[in-house]
């Protein structure tokens, strides 16, 4: 990889890193250079009018937002971003006790404008870590505006050191199956203000970390790029997940398996 793709991503600052473990979440303004995201945002716009939303996720996101997988694995600037030995480095100082990551995914999150014909509503609040097959919570989100991105659009809001709770469970089951709703004590925890995000721009939250998004309210088109990572020492438990069913994983054995890169080591 040449110094010149390593530059696209910064790394992270002391006092974002430091933000981010007593809070579970961290603003990371240009965290992609602007010029990147603008070529990211060029491929969604092609992808997301040629291709089909994932369709496996529970039906509880499909209201909320549309899912694109892995850019990574077509698109040379996204791989060159989710595998860079830079975003290696800010996930693992972020991930307590983690040496090391693994890439999970990489995604395109869509929220439709008001005016597209399907537009998308809020998506409730939630973990990621509890939906996954890991036997351990140690998991960053990181996720990138690739165009302008103003609150009523859409951007995330967490409740600031709610991953504290520990494991609230799965989310996306049933109707209105929202974690503050389940578990009246995370509105215990402060909510952060939405961001307004220039291209580039970034948040990235703990696996635990409670959060959702309002609708989006613009007839406007919001895209981010998704891409997180989990400690690389994980194990498979062997629970059923979409993406991973079928790919021949073996329970309480690392994630061994070119689905689910080594990121490179540390420098």
């Amino acid at each position: 990889m040449t110094a010149v793709v390593q530059a696209v991503v910064r790394e992270l600052l002391p006092s974002e890193v430091a933000f981010f473990q007593e809070h579970g979440w961290a603003f990371l303004p240009g965290l992609i250079r602007p010029e990147a995201a603008a070529e990211l945002e060029a491929y969604a716009a092609r992808v997301t009018a040629e291709q089909s939303a994932y369709g496996k996720y529970a039906f509880q996101t499909d209201g909320a937002f549309s899912i694109f997988r892995r850019p990574d694995q077509s698109n040379t600037l996204a791989r060159d971003i989710a595998l860079s030995a830079a975003m290696g480095r800010n996930a693992s100082r972020l991930l307590v006790g983690t040496p090391r990551v693994r890439l999970l995914q990489s995604t395109f999150l869509v929220k439709s404008g008001k005016d597209s014909g399907r537009p998308s509503g809020p998506t409730t609040y939630h973990q990621d870590f509890p939906a996954h097959p890991l036997d351990r919570s140690e998991m960053a989100n990181f996720w990138v505006a690739v165009s302008r991105i103003t609150p009523d659009m859409g951007s995330l809001r967490f409740y600031s050191g709610s991953r504290r709770l520990g494991s609230l469970g799965k989310c996306f089951i049933e109707p209105g199956d929202d974690t503050q709703n389940r578990y009246p004590r995370v509105r215990e925890f402060t909510l952060s203000e939405p961001h307004a995000m220039a291209p580039g721009d970034a948040t990235v939250h703990h696996g635990l970390t409670v959060h959702g998004a309002p609708e989006n309210a613009t007839s406007k088109q919001r895209i981010a790029l998704s891409m997180t990572y989990f400690d690389a020492a994980a194990r498979y438990t062997g629970a059923p997940f979409a993406t991973m069913d079928g790919l021949g994983l073996k329970v309480d054995a690392p994630f061994d398996h070119p689905e689910y890169p080594m990121i490179a080591e540390s420098a």
